[in-house]
């Protein structure tokens, strides 16, 4: 984890310099982070040998797995951007550094050995510290490490008969193994080769006590974040300061960084699923839509929240709102362990409510429900969480699973211009005629609500459920928020 000093925060709102000591305490509704979860060295050796263990009883008495650590990849020239470990070099070792080779085997001895660069003080003064390989085995538990310039061939690694695992998949994500697997194929195609991802899956999807207290602290970070978007955002301050500000929250609570790119939608910007630009300024009326959240130990934590940039939900922004959130609570009510999927659920509350609106048209000839639904919410309802964002392991209903809740509805301008599918022209044209005359009361509305929710041995957890969610609850902290910054003259300061 990165570790940020802070000297000075200052902030900025309409143009105007805030100072640090604006505010003497700090207010319950900005969320201040916790104190984040500890360890001993011991326990943090232990838990990665039992990972060790797992993966070891999961490969064939002859297999050997070779795990490569991430390259560093370039920005700009000679900027690399920050280095991130691959996640199963990481689950298996929390070395963060370029460089490493990992090598697994249940018929050898030691069945774990790892392959490090030789700490360079030359190379060190530019680049900074390298493990030594005490360092490397007091981080990692791992007794048997070596120079990686003594690794020599892969093949030097696996006896004959053997067969070789390696990570298998974009090439964007592991480009050593896939052009390594293009060389053995031509070079040794006697060789047997293996994919090493399908054992990591099952593995990663349960969480130890230990990854749940690091996600919960990812949340607890990405809601401090939320809150203090919340406050500052007004008309004329520009999309790109609030993801700022997000990002100045991450920083000083320790975080590794954002999981992923926020998105900082404001205005008629919601209806785009992805909008990453921020580049406008938040207008008077419309939603702000922020999907943002920090990474913490390598875990990233994912929330949505919609509000309307006014403080109050219009009419028909309020219909959408609430049809949104009933979907997502009767989904998460669903939630325990053993419990079947929970999409149909979310769907049958929405085509349901958007019935009742007339934004879905039940006239003869027209379009499933369903296939109208899809024009209005066109993304899945849910997504494994982890080491990635969007991890591996699925979204079963097993005690120790993490995933997203989030059903949205999206109401494009263009639409009907370019939304629409080209098959089944008449059916959709029907779907156009009843429909479009009441889309025009909704367009520009684009709404999602998203949290993270923990199967248990009893039920679920939310663990963002500290960021409020319900209409009356987000209009009442969004009151309480500006009210603050209104009296103060600006947010608590963002002190250690």
């Amino acid at each position: 984890m990165r570790h940020h000093t802070l000297l000075a925060v200052c902030l900025v709102l309409g143009g105007t310099a805030i100072a640090a000591a604006a505010a003497p305490s700090w207010p319950a509704i900005f969320l201040r982070t916790p104190p984040a979860p500890t360890r001993s060295a011991e326990a943090a050796r232990a838990e990665l040998a039992s990972r060790r263990a797992a993966v070891l009883r999961a490969m064939g008495p002859h297999d050997v797995m070779v795990l490569y650590a991430a390259q560093p990849r370039v920005f700009s020239y000679d900027v690399d951007y920050d280095y991130r470990q691959e996640n199963d070099f990481w689950y298996l070792t929390e070395i963060n550094q370029a460089g490493g080779i990992l090598v697994l085997a249940p018929s050898a001895s030691p069945q774990a050995q790892i392959y490090m660069i030789k700490p360079n003080p030359a190379q060190e003064s530019w680049t900074g510290h390298e493990l030594s390989p005490a360092e490397v085995t007091a981080t990692s538990g791992i007794e048997s490490v070596h120079d990686v310039a003594d690794f020599g061939a892969v093949t030097d690694h696996v006896p004959t008969g053997d067969r070789l695992l390696l990570l298998r998949g974009d090439r964007r994500w592991y480009p050593q193994e896939m052009a390594l697997r293009d060389e053995l194929a031509r070079t040794h195609p006697e060789l047997a080769l293996g994919d090493a991802a399908p054992i990591f899956a099952p593995l990663r999807a349960i969480k130890s006590p230990w990854e749940i207290s690091l996600m919960q602290h990812a949340v607890d970070i990405s809601a401090e974040g939320h809150a203090r978007a919340m406050a500052l955002t007004a008309p004329g301050v520009w999309e790109y300061q609030i993801r700022a500000e997000l990002d100045a929250v991450y920083g000083v609570r320790h975080a590794d960084s954002w999981g992923y790119p926020e998105i900082v939608a404001s205005g008629t910007n919601p209806t785009t699923l992805h909008y990453e630009s921020d580049q406008e300024q938040i207008p008077a009326q419309g939603l702000m839509l922020i999907d943002a959240a920090a990474e913490y130990g390598h875990i990233s934590a994912d929330i949505t929240r919609t509000y309307p940039i006014s403080g109050k939900f219009n009419p028909q922004q309020a219909a959408v709102y609430n049809l949104v959130y009933d979907a997502q609570q009767a989904m998460i009510a669903s939630v325990k362990p053993g419990s079947p999927a929970f999409g149909p659920i979310g769907d049958q509350v929405l085509i349901t409510g958007l019935e009742k609106l007339g934004l879905i048209t039940t006239a003869k000839g027209a379009p499933t429900p369903q296939q109208q639904l899809r024009i209005w919410y066109f993304h899945g309802p849910s997504h494994a969480m982890g080491l990635d964002v969007h991890d591996v392991g699925g979204i079963e209903r097993r005690p120790g699973v993490i995933f997203s809740m989030e059903p949205g509805l999206y109401f494009r301008a263009a639409t009907f211009e370019e939304d629409l599918p080209d098959r089944d022209a008449a059916a959709w044209q029907v779907f156009r005629d009843k429909v479009r005359p009441v889309f025009q009361k909704y367009k520009g509305i684009g709404v999602r609500i998203e949290d993270d929710i923990l199967v248990t041995e009893d039920g679920h957890r939310v663990l963002s459920a500290v960021v409020p969610s319900k209409m009356a609850e987000v209009e009442a902290r969004y009151a309480a928020l500006h009210a603050y910054v209104q009296q103060h003259g600006g947010a608590p300061p963002l002190l250690p």
